[in-house]
């Protein structure tokens, strides 16, 4: 079940414990620790621990066991297979859900479709990162276009009627598969807000 202190929203990829966070034994991750006493010496232990800290380490672990299988598999690749549902376990609603992302991280999926190809997928448009947010640090972003999957197949891809504030640059060939885009914002056409 979602923890109480979970994140969740569209920007949530992919799910992994976190732990309870209610206090009772049992119920949060395990994990090492290093412990101090104040005045000395430094303890190794386990302990139970909560929260992303805990959660994101399972994800982590999973994509180096996926590139111990396969260690040409690239970041475009891994959100290929997460978005095919090949590395979690579906939980909520069907698909990408605001709670779980694209499901529960699984290890055991995960490391078999690393061993198998993408061309056992069928065709799509990968884009990394999925959103963007340029926040007042950014003016430009690129965003990386890629096919996988099985290319014989054909993609079709759509575009929306441009907005005045943003740009989005000629794109770049970086190999057969991949395109680089720079999308670059004008603040001064727009007001504060999202958008």
């Amino acid at each position: 079940e979602i923890a109480y202190y979970s994140h969740v929203g569209s920007a949530v990829d992919v799910s992994a414990p976190g732990g309870r966070g209610n206090g009772l034994i049992g119920t949060d991750v395990f994990s090492t620790d290093i412990s101090r006493d104040g005045s000395g010496p430094v303890f190794d232990q386990y302990r139970e621990e909560v929260g992303t800290s805990m959660a994101s380490p399972h994800v982590a672990g999973v994509a180096a066991l996926m590139k111990s299988v396969r260690s040409s598999l690239t970041p475009i690749e891994f959100d290929a297979l997460l978005a095919a549902g090949s590395l979690t376990d579906e939980r909520g609603a069907p698909g990408k859900d605001v709670l779980y992302g694209n499901g529960v991280i699984n290890a055991y999926k995960a490391v078999r479709a690393a061993n198998t190809t993408l061309a056992d997928l069928s065709a799509r448009i990968a884009v990394s990162p999925s959103t963007v947010d340029f926040d007042a640090a950014f003016s430009s972003i690129d965003v990386y276009v890629s096919l996988v999957g099985n290319v014989t197949q054909t993609v079709f891809v759509g575009a929306t009627t441009p907005q005045a504030w943003i740009s989005v640059s000629e794109p770049v060939n970086l190999d057969s598969r991949t395109l680089r885009y720079r999308l670059t914002v004008n603040r001064n056409l727009v007001a504060d807000g999202f958008y």
